[in-house]
């Protein structure tokens, strides 16, 4: 079985988010493995964070290459993704809890290295 979202070779879900197609070779496409994809439950949520989309982004754009190839393998990154959206971004009870949230609710651009959970990560100078 594959993920529906996957048609013809091409994959849908990357109409909604294209900065993930960076991220994946999407082997997990074709696999059973697909409902634990970061993309499948990002579009099936029921609910999205207004502010989703920006964040997403923000991380696309602004993490270093030499920094995600060396500490982000492809696992990792979907478990943070996963962890953290689900926790926050699509949580319509807990999303206003979200530390990035509340930067962006109020107009400022919160810190790339600032998780959802208020966690910030420290980059040795």
């Amino acid at each position: 079985m594959s993920c529906p979202l996957f048609e013809d070779y091409t994959r849908g879900c990357i109409k909604e988010f294209p900065d993930f197609i960076v991220y994946s070779n999407f082997d997990v496409c074709e696999s059973k493995e697909y409902q634990k994809c970061p993309l499948y439950i990002m579009v099936n949520s029921k609910f999205k964070c207004q502010y989703f989309q920006t964040c997403l982004h923000a991380y696309h754009k602004g993490i270093p290459n030499f920094i995600e190839k060396l500490f982000l393998d492809e696992k990792f990154k979907g478990d943070i993704i996963v962890c953290l959206a689900k926790k926050y971004c699509l949580s319509e009870d807990n999303y206003k809890n979200c530390a990035r949230y509340t930067f962006v609710s109020h107009g400022e651009e919160p810190p790339l290295t600032l998780f959802s959970d208020g966690r910030i990560i420290h980059f040795a100078d």
